[in-house]
Order: C-alpha cells, then structure tokens, then sequence
C-alpha cells in the first residue's frame, strides 16, 4: 500500500484543501491519503475555529483516507520545530511514502537546493541568520530571507508562507535522514485571497468570513460537506466564541506575574512585561498582540506566546514525537490502524487523553470552554469510519 501524508490545519477545510488532496494523490500515486493535522491549536498559537473531530470529518469526506492530530505542544511552535516534530512522526509510523505540500513554486528542485544549503551549512547559516537579526532589526523570517539572498539562494519572500514551510519539511527530511519522499502541489490563488475568481479562498479569508456573516463566500470556497459541517456547527454553538477567548486570555494575563509569564514556554527576553502592560490596557488578544509586536517579535510568535500563557505550558516543550490523536478513517485505510497503533501510543478518546495525557487534555478542555460546546460534549466524541 502507497500512502501520502500530508501536514495540515484545515481551519477549516476548504476547496483549496480538496485540490490539494486529489493533486497530492495523483503526485504521489498513492493508494491512501492521510492527514496529520493540528489539534486545538494552530502553528500560529490560535484556537482553532472548529474542534479536530468536525475538522477531520471535513477531511474525510473531502478526500483524505486517514486523519490524525498531534499534540498542541507539538503544533504551537515556530515553524521549523513544528515541522520537525510532524516530520519525526512520520517517520515514526514507518509507513509513509511520499509527504506532500502546499507552494506558490513550479520548481521543486530549487526548493530542495535551498533547503540543503541551509541544512549543510548550518552553524553557519544560523550566525548569518543572527548577524542580519542584529544588525537589521528584524524578525527570524525576514532574517532568513535576508540571509539566503545575500548567500546567493533562492528565497521564497514572506508572501509566501507555503513555500517557507515546504522549507521547514524539507531541512527536516534531511536532517533526520527520512526515507520518505517529498512532493508538491502549486497552491492556487493568493494565501489571503478571498474572491474565487482569484483561486481558492484562503482559510484566514474564510474564517474572516465567517466572523463577519458572508455565508456567500464561505458557500462558494468550500466543499459542499464541509459547509454543511460547519453551518451545523455555527448554529449549535461548535465553534470558537471570540470575545470568550478574548476575555479568557486578558483574565488569565492580568492574573499571572511577571514571574508566572516568565515561566511560560516563549516567554523571554522582558516579554513577560510588555505582556503584562498590554494586557492592563487592551481589551482583546488581537490588541495585545498589536501592542507587543516589533522587528523582533512576528504577530504569530507573540500569538504563541499568549497561548502558552493561557494554556500554562511548561517549560521544557518537547523535541520528539510523544503522541497522537485518532480521529477517523476510512475503509481504504483501516489496514493502517493496528500498525499506527504499534509505532506511537495513540489516543481516541478524551476519557484516555484524561488520564495519560494531562496537558493535552486541560489544552482541550480549555477550547471546549471557549466554544458554546457542553462541557460534556467531548466525551462523546468517537472515531469517524466511513
């Protein structure tokens, strides 16, 4: 059996993601497709708009074969690391053939060659990195991108975040030695497009969306199912309430100290005050994150940040696969189970996430609480086959 894995958030899932499955499929030849995706929380340190198990339904009747998720403290990271634990869990289930990804490039192999240059030079590379930090005042992206350019690389700009994480997987790839095979399908339309007639609308322009009313366009950019899945869910309280969350995360900054931040995983270099000031003064996260952002310190890190500080991560995070999440499969794929099973312990329900997994589970108990959700309702959550 040929299975292509794919790394993804699908918040929510949306026509791109459809072409992205069948493209991936053909890419790969592959007889399964399977989803890795993100759990509660995105790369970005979001609560996600829909819980995993409407998520993953979306996947499974948009194409994917198998849907797995891993652990928020694999998920809330900076890029590289994110991808380094998603590409370490692939090879840990030891049978994967081909990951496939998003880009905004034609040129596969000109991706590849950046990545190995930055993998085989990398103390090297990591000091450039420092030095245009230093010396431009500028964010880990734009120092990367900076530092590629003056090494005479090919660098994706900032506009293109795809092609940034098609990166991130392929350094990863090499440096753990994997056996699995990289692929690529050229991405559609604009990352924050919202028009169909520009491509695929993106899932922030959905999401946008969705706050706003414009069931018009969350209609036409996503499949007919997943619509469906998520009209459902908007009118029986199953998604993110913003000002819940917007309240949780200023109660929570304005309860802890200095030192309770400090403690937090990210929190460094005085982030601990400038958190502390901005969460006296705004009234939102989105605020918070406005007032604390600077050339060092992208919206998505200081997003993360916030959600560590809500969850209460510890110190150290992780740096090896320790879970994942089952949430559904199809028949296609059920010969899959018992070897996933086997190669990582593998959770599939909350009462077990409850007893073994103590972190993950405040970290969904806290989405629940954030959602109109009962609090009952994810113990009766149960793996989707179709």
């Amino acid at each position: 059996m040929n299975v292509c894995a794919v790394i993804s958030e699908y918040n929510p899932f949306h026509s791109g993601h459809r072409y992205h499955l069948e493209k991936a499929l053909e890419a790969a030849h592959a007889d399964v497709i399977f989803a890795l995706m993100s759990g509660y929380y995105t790369q970005r340190g979001e609560a996600a708009l829909l819980s995993p198990h409407h998520r993953a339904l979306m996947a499974l009747l948009g194409g994917a074969d198998l849907v797995i998720s891993l652990p928020y403290t694999h998920t809330v990271r900076e890029a590289e690391v994110y991808a380094r634990l998603a590409v370490l869990t692939l090879n840990r289930l030891g049978f994967v053939d081909t990951l496939c990804f998003g880009t905004e490039e034609d040129d596969l192999e000109k991706l590849k060659d950046t990545a190995s240059f930055m993998e085989d030079r990398k103390e090297a590379f990591e000091c450039l990195i420092r030095q245009e930090i230093t010396e431009g005042k500028m964010s880990y992206p734009a120092a990367v991108e900076a530092a590629l350019k003056k090494a005479g690389q090919y660098a994706p700009g900032r506009d293109r975040p795809n092609s940034l994480l098609a990166l991130a997987y392929l350094r990863a790839l090499k440096a753990t030695g994997s056996g699995i095979e990289p692929a690529a399908v050229r991405r559609i339309g604009p990352y924050h497009g919202d028009l169909p007639s520009q491509g695929y609308p993106s899932a922030s322009a959905l999401r946008a969306a969705f706050y706003r009313g414009d069931w018009a366009l969350l209609k036409a950019g996503m499949p007919e199912t997943a619509y469906r899945i998520l009209r459902e869910q908007a009118l029986n309280g199953g998604v993110i309430d913003r000002r819940k969350a917007d309240q949780a995360v200023i109660t929570r900054l304005r309860m802890m100290d200095p030192g309770q931040l400090r403690a937090c995983s990210d929190v460094r270099e005085g982030m601990e005050n400038r958190l502390k000031k901005a969460a006296e003064t705004c009234g939102t996260a989105s605020a918070v994150v406005d007032m604390c952002r600077g050339p060092h310190y992208t919206r998505a890190r200081v997003s993360r940040m916030i959600c560590h500080c809500l969850l209460g991560t510890p110190l150290p995070m992780p740096d090896a696969p320790e879970f994942v999440r089952l949430w559904g499969f199809t028949q296609a794929a059920k010969p899959l189970i018992g070897r996933l099973r086997e190669a990582i312990p593998c959770y599939d329900s909350f009462m077990k996430l409850e007893n073994e997994a103590k972190e993950e589970y405040n970290a969904a108990k806290m989405w629940y609480n954030l959602s109109g959700m009962p609090a009952a309702a994810p113990y009766h959550e149960r793996v989707i086959t179709l």
